[in-house]
Order: C-alpha cells, then structure tokens, then sequence
C-alpha cells in the first residue's frame, strides 16, 4: 500500500526537470540576420555589453564576435551568491530581460538551433545536447516539429507559431531552427551563345574558382585546445592595402573566360547576373523535411506539476486552432522518452535476480518474496528525490535504481537464508523469523549505514557537474536503501510468512478455481502489456494485478461464507467461555508497548547503561561527530528555509540525547551526596535545551532567512508547541484535577487545561486503565446475571462477548469458536441491547419493528410479518402493536427493545442493566419477561440491583473494579456471607458512635434503642448476634473483600 501511495504522489506532483549546473559563467548567444556584416555584429554586441555592465555579479564579459554571430562569455565572482542573494537561475532571467528588446539580433542564453556553428548536429537536438538532457542536466526545452515537402510554406507556419506562441506570457523564449535566407547571385548561362563562342561550363567554373584571392584547404590544425582553419590566400605586392583590392560585383561582371579560340570574353557578356536569396540549410528525417521549433516555458512552471500542465494546455490549443496548409503536419513533443533500454535492463536485472534466487533457494516462492525489496526501495527513492528537488526520469537516477535491484535484495537474503536454516534445524516458523531477525539486524544495518554514510558526500557535491550528475544518483541509492533496510525488516518477515499461508490456501482451492485464477491472470498481464504505455504504470498495474487477484477471490469467499454459515447447530446447547479476559483502555500502541518491554528487558538484564566512569562515555565518541555534522548540514550547507527548519527539530531532540550521560551523573551525584544543587544544576540544564536553543534557532534562522514573516510564523508555533507540552507534563505529574480549579481566572485556566488534555502527543497523555483483570467463567443456558457497582466492568465484558469491543488480552469461546476468529459468523447468534437505546417516537411499535427487520435483512414480506407477530406477543405488546412508541413507558420501550433484538432469533441476549429507572412493577414485568426467553436461549442480564439478581438468575458472577469475586449459583453465594451478618441494639445515643466504624446495612428505632445489621470479620459488639445472611449481605462481603473470590469453574 506504501508503494502504490508513493507512486501515486509521484505522478501527481513530480515534474521531471532538467537541472541547470551552476557553474562560474554561462555563455549568451546572438545571432544576427544573414549577411550582417562584423561591423554590425560589433554594433550590438557592444549594445549587450553596456546592457549587462550594471550586473553586480559580473566579473569579466569576454565576447567572440563573427561576421553573423557572437557568443559572450559571462564570468561570475565567487561570492556572487552573496551579493544580491540571488541563485544563478535569477541572474540568468535578468540578463534575459535585460537583452530581450534588441531587435537586430535574436539573442539566447541557450545555443539557437537556427545557427549551424552553433549546433554540433543536423536535425532535432544535437548530440551534445541529447547527452546533457540524457543525464539530467541543461534546459528544459520542448519542440513542435513541422514536417512537409514544401520547404517555405513549412518555414511560414514555424513563423507565425513563433509568433503566437512568443505572445504567451508562461514563454520564457522562443527559437525556430531555420536560419534567415542568405544572399546569392544567380548565373543564368544561353547555351546556344556558348556553343557559339566555343565556351564551355568547365572554363567558366575554373575562372570562378580563381576569382577570390583565398580559399579554404579543408583542413584543420590543433594546438593544445584551440582549432586553427588553415586558409590559402593570394600574396599581395608590399604597400597594397588589402582591403581596396577588396573584389565586388562589378569584378565579376567582368571577369574574363576563355573560349576554345583563345577568344576572350567578360562574363556579363554570355550569362544574366542576378540579385537572389537561398536557404542556407534544409533538414530532413526519413526523406521528409522537417522545421523545428523550440521554445521555453517561464521557471515557475518547472516546479508544479499542475501549472506545467496549463502552460503546455495553452501550446495544444494554439497548435489545434492554427489552420494548416496541405501537405503540412505538425507534432507538439512535450516530453521524450530516451530511458527505453533502461526500462528494458530493469525488466532483465529483474529476471536475473529472481532466476539466481530461485537456483539458490531451490524455491519459487522465497525468490518472491525477496524481490518485494525492490518496491520498498523504490518508495524510498521516489520520496528522497522529490523531497531534494531532483527529476525522477534521467540516466543517474536509473542508474541508481539498478544498482538497487541487486544491493537492496542483500537484506532480505541474509534474514531469510538464516530463517530457513533455523527452520531445518526444528524451529517452528515465528520462532525461527524472530530469532533470524534478533541475530541479523546488527549486520544488516551496519552494511546498509556504511553504505549510506559513504554516499553522502556525493550526495553533498555542488560543485558544478557533480551536484547535477552525481548527486541525483547518491540521493537515489540513500533513499532506497534506507528505506528499504528498515521495512525489510518489518514487511518481509510478514510476507515470508504470510506467502505461505497463501501458497497453501490456494493449493486447498479447487481445481476449477484454480484455473480461473491462472487465466484471470494471464490475460490481466497481457492486457497491461499491450494496452498500457508507461513501464512505470505497467509495473504498477501488474503488482496489482497480483495482489488483487487473491484478494478478491478471499474477499468474496469469506463474505459468502459469512453471510451463510451455520457456525452452530441448531440442536446444539449454547455455551459461552470466558478465560483470562482483560480490557485496558488507553492504552499504548502496540509499538509503544513493545518498545517499552524491550526496554525492561534490558534492565532487567542489565545491559543499561549507566555513567560513572570514562569509558561509560564511549558513545559520545560517535555523537558528537554526528551532531556536528548535522549543525553543519542543517544551518550551513542547505539552502532551503523549510528543510533547514525540518532538520533543525532533530538538532533540538538529539541535544537531549546528549544530556542524557550528563543528567545521569548529576543524579547520581544527587543520591550520593543528597545534595540539592546537583537536581537544580540538572534541571537548569534542561531547561535551558528546552527553551533556549529554539531561541538560538530562531537567531540563526533571523540571519539565514531572507523571509521575516516565515522566521516570525516559526517562532510562534514553536513557543505555542511548547507552551502546550509543558502543560501537558504540568496536568500529568501534578494529576490535575481540572474541574476543580480555583482563585482568579479559573474559568480561562480551565478553558486551557481542558483544550491542552484533548490535543494528542503533546498534550494529551495516556493514562491506561484497566477495566477488566482476567476473568475467567463458563455460561450456559438460562439467565445469567452480571452483578457489580457502577464502573465495576460489566458494561465491557458484555459489548467483548457481541463483538463491539476487541479484548486486550484473554480469549472467549462460544461452542469452542473464538469470537475474533468468527466474529462475523457469530454475530447473527447475539442480540444486544444497550442501557440507553432509540427509538422514533413517531412510529408505531408495528412499524418500527417492520423498518428494523428490513435493516437485519429480513427482505420476505410475508418472513417478516410472521416475525414481528412472534416478537411482539413473546415480549406482550402485541395488543399495542398499533400505538406510537411516545406513548409508551420506560418498560414498555424496554419490551420493545427487546423485540428489535429478538427479530434474527439470537441465541444470545445481551440486555445491559434494563430494569434502570423502571417502578417495581414495571421491573417485575421485564425480569419475567427475560426469564421466560432464557428458556431456549442464554440471556446475560447486567444490573447494580440484587433483588433482580435473586428472582430471576440461575447463575450470577460479581465484578468489582475488574476483577471477578464470585462466580457460581445465588444460593452458593449467599453462603459466602455466613459469619460477616451480625444484628445487635444499642441506645439511640450510642448510634453515632458506631456509624463511622462498622458497615450498617440496615438499622431501625425500637422505643430508645435502634437495632443495627451490620457487616463485619468480627464480633462488632458485645450484645451481637451472628443471623443469617441475604444475598445483599454476600454480594456487600464481596465487594469489601471479607471473603476470598470464588469461582465454580
């Protein structure tokens, strides 16, 4: 369920970006129209330079200026984080609108696709750009690729795209890869002239080829790193400026070409010289031309999902409302999958691993379980690189992951290879996974720490490259496999022993079922494998798949059979056993209550530590490092506000770690030498971690922090967070008694406390109580009678024996069937009413019991009405069928209760302290009544009051503050009481005297004397007179524990 949760949150919030490395200068980019000359090229760079000489960052601005294009390089301080506090990010979107209103030049601080020195490759990305953008680094650019034959109508719609597309505000900037036509001059030869003159193409092409006075050898030469283009020029007499012999048009108008006769003739006389402009470049891809155009969305867009998805909206609409020429497609590329062969060495390490585990294992189902690592791995990857700001999809990441598959497996082969052998050796299987995990958690965290720990400076690097390639990867594999270290721990010993369980259901299907399954199965996985696209929600889908199958197939088989079974004959005498129950509320979870166990074991082995001497401090040598490390990383190296204040909360908690061996020795000091200044030296200490260093925290964060209103807003939840602990520690040890709070303000005190007691883990403090302290007791049919005070338990034990509450400890049987195990099957044998119950007053009894049997399923009209009639005569409240329940009394309701439960014919009726509050007669009338339906039927009858108890009950067990004190007959019971019943007289003067030391339970006048029964071990005064006890007598002995509890088991 983790594993699909993560992924789920994954692919609703992750945006994968690509990671900008922060180097020390960037590059801008002009391009100027074709055929601008240097002078103009120099014109604007010079324009860009005063532009961006303002930039406090700016170290040095070295520009390369060529004829068309410029590249300058802009070199950053080594401070300039601290200068204006901005990241390179912000530095970047200033220049950019600093330089983006030069309308001579396009001007980028990405390489522009539309210049061919620019770019190292033909069509699409180069290839130095697909690497960067493999590995996760450069910018975040996305492409409309328009393909056709006609090349300018093709070029037109890249223009006008641009021009709709630059119009949004969520561009950053806009590029189309096809360059400015670049000027030509076209020679149109007559052919027939040049037959006539004896001239042919061969001529005039040599004469063009010595026209210029230079001319490229084609061949490049290297010195060190820099790359000289070796050119041949024409040696010019000593004293002639080159640039007037500069050739220009008129030149080659008459440049000389030589015919066959040795007859010359200028160039202008047998050919037509004209003015023109050309393409300069012309991609194509699989024989059909293409035009790119890339454009890049503003930065907020790279970090919410949900607002990248808008802006890429607005891109479709704009695509799908332009109106294509024909012949023209257009594809929008939003994001490209290169990571296919990783998907692909995923699957394969997959069915590597689980194939080598099978071969060692010598079993199917162990390989299984073991590769159940992978996704926990999986989810702690996820969580580290979303919560670190990294994209999920780029070739470090994926590297990771691969080496994951195999480490994260480790852990689970060392636990599960030595519960196996524990296993051969004759340990049963919970023995053995216990005993496993005991003896290998030492090693497996150790390993996995070591690992983790050399990690971390990688994961630390910011130096350029290293924090946008290396880092990605460290954070993957120090998610994984801390993650998957602690849960493989916890989820693979369940599944090692639930897969077999498992495994040995399905083999006890039958074989019809079987098959079903298996094809079920088959054709889910295929169906996930055609129809689904992504690996990712392939996986997920097939896990499943795998999962729900089983599931399902359970799920509907219980259900079937709860819903039908007859757990109990019908001939068969019910019988309810009780043993050891116990009910403790609030109590701690159940980690808490091993943890604590854990904790006295220890003690009591005494493996605690204690500090007295040096070498008792020995720990201390690997905390202080650590703590160190995490001031360091929390206050110095992170740069996030609100991660430096997450970590900043495991700085605060581990400080009282450390105070722990200090504390330890003052108290001990205290206890030597009873000296007060060693308690207060010890509570001033702590006080001062308590609340001074969140005050040094906040200072910190005062000169870190650039946002006053977050440092103020922390500062108050902090004083709020522990102003509420201490007063919830105040409540606690001081056992406050809230209500009855004097003196001035007691009302807003009150207020106070009372919201402090309800706000868990900081202020609430659980304070376990035991409601019941193993009880033990045997019920069979006919009433059975719960008899105790008020808060005694009785309320508890009956809604444990209907399945409303879960028993901490103990077990209950009813015919040798645990009612956890089939709590649902049981529960149509028991009906339970309640002290307090509702009705609709408005109703008719007919017709309230007519709604409740439709709810308890009773859907035959003709069942139901038959059922009703029963229920209302065997309560006697037929004759009142018709009237409203308003105009009944308490007894009345109570029959009617009563009938609700009999509709589903239970066996047993639980009916919690039902003659509360009703007159005599009423009383009498109900006790009857359950008397007569305990006939055929066990009736477990709650009540304070003993007259119900000894009229009506075959069987009664007394509870007083959870522990049982009498189980057994009232008969029995009132025996326990003989010896404790004395009766005597005394003067009416004398009367006071005894009240406040005997137990009176009944006195009465008789002229000047009063005559007293009392309870007590001994003779209470001279004149007493042992008599015989009533019932009342045994139950009060009970209760004040002048016998000992006795139980007929």
């Amino acid at each position: 369920m983790l594993f699909f949760v993560s992924v789920f949150i994954v692919l609703a919030i992750s945006v994968n970006t690509l990671e900008e490395v922060e180097e020390e200068q960037f590059s801008i980019y002009v391009t100027m129209p074709t055929g601008s000359t240097l002078e103009n090229t120099d014109l604007v760079v010079a324009d860009v330079e005063q532009r961006l000489a303002e930039i406090a960052e700016k170290k040095d601005l070295i520009s390369k200026i060529q004829e068309e294009e410029a590249i300058l390089t802009f070199i950053l301080k080594e401070d300039y984080k601290e200068i204006d506090n901005r990241t390179m990010g912000e530095i970047k979107a200033d220049v950019e609108k600093r330089v983006n209103n030069i309308a001579k030049a396009e001007i980028s601080l990405t390489a522009p696709t539309s210049s061919a020195s620019f770019r190292s490759g033909g069509g699409g990305r180069s290839g130095t750009q697909g690497f960067t953008a493999f590995m996760g680094i450069g910018t975040n650019q996305e492409r409309v690729v328009i393909k056709g034959e006609n090349f300018e109508v093709m070029k037109g719609v890249a223009e006008d795209l641009e021009y709709y597309i630059e119009d949004l505000s969520s561009i950053r900037n806009v590029n189309v890869n096809v360059s400015d036509n670049r000027p030509e001059i076209h020679l149109y030869f007559n052919q027939l002239l040049l037959n006539e003159y004896g001239i042919n193409l061969g001529n005039i092409s040599s004469e063009l080829a010595s026209f210029s006075r230079e001319f490229t050898s084609g061949v490049n030469f290297k010195q060190g790193t820099e790359e000289y283009e070796i050119i041949i020029k024409q040696k010019l007499p000593e004293g002639v400026d080159e640039d007037k012999t500069q050739k220009g048009i008129d030149d080659l108008r008459r440049l000389k070409i030589n015919s066959t006769a040795n007859a010359t003739y200028d160039l202008q006389d047998i050919s037509e010289i004209v003015y023109a402009r050309g393409t300069s470049s012309i991609t194509r891809v699989n024989q059909e031309k293409q035009v790119e155009l890339t454009y890049r969305f503003v930065d907020e867009a790279e970090q919410s999902k949900d607002l990248l998805e808008a802006y890429r909206l607005e891109i479709d609409e704009i695509i799908a409302s332009y109106k294509l020429p024909a012949g023209i497609a257009v594809e929008v590329i939003h994001e490209e999958d290169q990571f296919e062969e990783f998907y692909f060495l995923i699957g394969a390490a997959f069915i590597l691993i689980f194939m080598i585990l099978a071969s060692v294992f010598e079993s199917v189902v162990t390989p299984f379980v073991l590769m159940f690592s992978i996704p926990l791995a999986a989810v702690g990857s996820f969580i580290a690189l979303i919560l670190t700001g990294n994209s999920l999809f780029n070739a470090n990441t994926l590297m990771g992951f691969l080496i994951l598959l195999g480490v994260v497996v480790n852990n689970g082969i060392i636990l599960i290879d030595y519960t196996n052998l524990l296993r051969k050796q004759g340990h049963r299987k919970s023995r053995a996974l216990i005993s496993a995990g005991l003896s290998r958690v030492r090693p497996i965290l150790i390993t996995a720490g070591t690992t983790i720990v050399a990690l971390f400076p990688l994961a630390m690097g910011t130096a350029e490259y290293v924090g946008a390639i290396g880092a990605p990867f460290a954070i993957t594999v120090i998610g994984g496999l801390s993650v998957s270290t602690l849960l493989t721990l916890i989820f693979i010993p369940t599944l090692y022993g639930g897969m077999e369980n498992v495994i040995n259901w399905i083999k006890s299907l039958k074989w019809m079922l079987q098959l079903g399954m298996a094809i079920t199965f088959i054709i889910g996985a295929l169906y996930i494998y055609f129809k689904v696209d992504t690996f990712i929600w392939q996986m997920l889908d097939f896990m499943l798949l795998v999962i729900l199958i089983p599931g399902i197939v359970a799920f509907v088989m219980t259900s079937l059979r709860n819903a039908s079974a007859k757990v109990i004959d019908e001939n068969e005498p019910i019988k309810i056993e009780v043993r050891k129950l116990v009910k403790v509320y609030d109590r701690d979870s159940r980690f808490v209550r091993e943890w604590k166990s854990g904790l006295k074991i220890r003690e009591r082995a005494g493996l605690t530590k204690t500090y007295k001497k040096a070498r008792d401090f020995n720990d201390l040598i690997w905390q202080l490092p650590l703590f160190g490390f995490l001031v360091f990383f929390t206050f110095f190296f992170l740069e996030s506000n609100f991660w430096m204040w997450v970590f900043s909360h495991f700085i605060y908690f581990f400080l009282f770690l450390l105070v722990v061996p200090v504390s330890q020795v003052l108290q001990n000091k205290y206890e030597a030498t009873q000296k007060q200044r060693f308690l207060k030296i010890n509570n001033w200490l702590r006080n001062i971690i308590y609340w001074i260093t969140p005050l040094v925290f906040l200072a910190v964060f005062f000169f870190r922090w650039d946002n006053l209103g977050m440092l103020i807003f922390v500062g108050i939840i902090w004083l709020l967070l522990l102003a509420i602990y201490s007063s919830g520690e105040y409540i606690h040890k001081k056992e406050l008694n809230i209500a009855r709070i004097q003196g001035k303000f007691s009302g807003l005190r009150r207020g106070y406390f009372n919201m402090v007691r309800q706000i868990p883990v900081i202020g609430k403090r659980k304070k376990p109580f035991r409601a019941l302290n193993g009880v033990s007791l045997e019920i069979n049919t006919g009433m059975f009678g719960l008899l105790g005070p008020n808060g005694a338990g009785k309320s508890t034990m009956m809604r444990i024996i209907c399945g409303i509450l879960e028993q901490s400890y103990g077990k209950i049987w009813i015919n040798g069937l645990d009612t956890q195990k089939y709590r649902e099957e049981l529960q149509g044998l028991i009906g339970y009413l309640p002290q307090a119950f509702g009705t609709y007053e408005n109703m008719s009894a007919w017709e309230f019991l007519d709604y409740q049997s439709i709810l308890k399923g009773i859907k035959d009209q003709k069942t139901r009405d038959e059922r009703i009639d029963f229920v209302l005569k065997s309560v006697h409240m037929f004759d009142r069928r018709n009237d409203k329940i308003g105009s009944f009394s308490g007894g009345m309701k109570q029959r009617i209760g009563i009938a609700q439960i009999l509709l589903n014919l239970p066996r047993i009726l639980v009916v919690d302290e039902p003659t509360a509050g009703l007159d005599p007669r009423e009383r009498i009338r109900f006790r009857n009544l359950l008397v007569e339906l305990s006939r055929e039927r066990i009736v477990i009858f709650s009540t304070h009051i003993i007259e119900d108890i000894s009229s009506s009950c075959n069987q009664v067990a007394v509870i007083n503050r959870g522990d049982l004190k009498y189980f057994g007959t009232p008969t029995d019971m009132v025996n326990m009481g003989n010896g404790f019943v004395w009766q005597f007289t005394v003067p009416a003067k004398e009367f006071d005297n005894i009240a406040d030391k005997k137990l009176i339970v009944h006195h009465m006048r008789d002229g000047e004397n009063i005559r007293v029964r009392v309870l007590s071990q001994e003779k209470p005064h001279p004149d007493a007179v042992s008599v015989s006890p009533h019932l009342e007598d045994a139950y009060l002995c009970l209760l004040k524990d002048f016998v000992k509890p006795t139980r007929n088991e």
